[in-house]
């Protein structure tokens, strides 16, 4: 059975569903801003990388996503 399909029965279960997948488009949220950066020659600070790892807000991290691609430094990701 996919876990995709499954209706799961408790709150509890369907709260930490939700939690995980949440976590999950954070973390490949991360993970493409970085590799964009990296393909654009861009290369955060430890501190602009830390800011970015840490961020927890997914709506951010989506505005950051379409920043990037147009950027021409990591200080204009934050502006």
């Amino acid at each position: 059975m996919s876990v995709n399909t499954y209706e799961w029965q408790s709150d509890f279960a369907r709260e930490y569903v939700g939690l995980g997948r949440e976590e999950g488009r954070r973390a490949e949220a991360v993970d493409q801003i970085l590799v964009f950066l990296n393909e654009r020659d861009l290369v955060p600070s430890e501190e602009q990388e830390r800011r970015i790892r840490s961020c927890e807000d997914l709506e951010t991290l989506r505005t950051w996503m379409r920043r990037v691609i147009k950027v021409r430094t990591v200080d204009e990701l934050f502006a």
